[in-house]
């Protein structure tokens, strides 16, 4: 028994035609997969970029109020009696020159001290909110007055 067009139920047309919608369907998904992969690339490279941005922006602001030494108060501000305890750490100070209002970051405070190379000593000293931090590490380095 030969093969038959009929027999087999399609026309050589109706192959073709599904052939051509196969087809049509596969460049349609071709496309939208392509246009979903561009569409990524251009999210990545926008997270990425906002997230240089801001990481340059913190870090100018960052590097300034390092090497600027901004005071928290205008001068005559307020002194603050600031106990460094034995075996205090510069981020435990820092941590309480915030709280007390006499600096803005704890970061910052860290960063001078080991710049300039500053070991604070143990002991209770009178501090004023419109001092630099810089002034307050060369105050702290100091042995205090009993």
């Amino acid at each position: 028994m030969a093969f038959s067009e009929k027999s087999s139920g399609n026309t050589v047309q109706d192959r073709y035609e599904e052939r051509k919608d196969r087809e049509e369907r596969e460049a349609a998904r071709s496309i939208l997969t392509h246009g979903l992969h561009v569409v990524f690339k251009i999210a990545v490279a926008a997270v990425f970029v906002m997230a240089l941005f801001y990481g340059m922006r913190w870090a100018y602001r960052f590097g300034y109020s390092v090497f600027t030494t901004p005071t928290v108060d205008q001068a005559p501000g307020r002194n603050v009696e600031f106990t460094v305890l034995e075996g205090q750490s510069l981020r435990s100070v820092g941590e309480e020159l915030v709280q007390n209002g006499l600096t803005a970051n704890r970061a910052v405070f860290v960063v001078q001290a080991k710049i300039y190379g500053y070991e604070i000593l143990p002991g209770t000293y009178t501090l004023n909110s419109s001092q630099t931090i810089y002034e307050m590490l060369r105050i702290m380095s100091t042995p205090p007055e009993q």
